[in-house]
């Protein structure tokens, strides 16, 4: 996804966030490789923050995954924070 932000740049609005696994892909079909936890698939956040970076992204960004209780949402917030190195403060 990485090409994709220096692709598109400033027109980048907001990032809607979720992971994928190949592996998952491959071993039980298409739409089984998006089913796997934000942070433990196959995207390469080091480099998706990089090209966040040089392209000044300081929008929004929204994790695409299933919601819960509190502790679901607690590891989604945990994962997004994980994903995108913030950090708190």
């Amino acid at each position: 996804p990485e090409q994709w932000i220096r692709i598109l740049g400033h027109r980048i609005g907001k990032l809607d966030i979720k992971e994928y696994s190949r592996d998952l892909q491959l071993n039980a079909g298409l739409w089984k490789g998006f089913d796997v936890e934000i942070g433990d698939g196959d995207c390469g956040w080091p480099a998706v923050r990089k090209a966040l970076e040089e392209i000044g992204y300081q929008g929004w960004a929204t994790a695409e995954v299933p919601g819960g209780g509190r502790e679901r949402l607690a590891d989604i917030a945990q994962r997004m924070d994980n994903v995108l190195a913030i950090k708190a403060v």
